[in-house]
C-alpha cells in the first residue's frame, strides 16, 4: 500500500499538528496491524521538524524502531526532508528507547 501525504493532509505544507495526527493514526493503525505502507512526500514543499515529531516521532514511543522500519517505507524525500527525518527518528528513538 502507498500512501501519499500530500494527498492525506491535502496540502503541500507538512505543518499543521492536526494533520500530522492524522497521519499519525494512520501509521499507528498500520504498525499496530503489522501492515506494509509506502510513506510517499511527493508534492510536499514545506516539512517542519514538528509535523514529523507528532506524525512519525510518537511511534517510536509505542513500537520498536524495528517494527516500525519493517512496516514503514519513507520514499520521495528530498534531501533536506531525509535529514530531517533521520534528525527526528534518532531524537524519538533516544527518548523513547526502553
Amino acid at each position: 500500500m502507498q500512501v501519499y501525504i500530500k494527498d492525506l493532509i491535502e496540502s503541500q505544507f507538512a505543518i499543521s499538528m492536526d494533520k500530522a495526527d492524522v497521519v499519525y493514526r494512520l501509521l499507528d493503525t498500520a504498525v499496530n496491524n503489522n501492515e506494509r505502507i509506502e510513506v510517499s512526500f511527493a508534492g510536499i514543499e514545506i516539512l517542519i521538524t514538528a509535523f514529523l515529531n507528532n506524525a512519525v516521532g510518537l511511534l517510536y514511543e509505542k513500537y520498536s524502531a524495528e517494527q516500525i522500519e519493517q512496516c514503514l517505507t519513507f520514499i520521495d524525500l528530498n534531501e533536506q526532508f531525509e535529514l530531517t527525518l533521520s534528525a527526528v527518528k534518532e531524537n524519538a528513538i533516544s527518548k523513547y528507547k526502553k
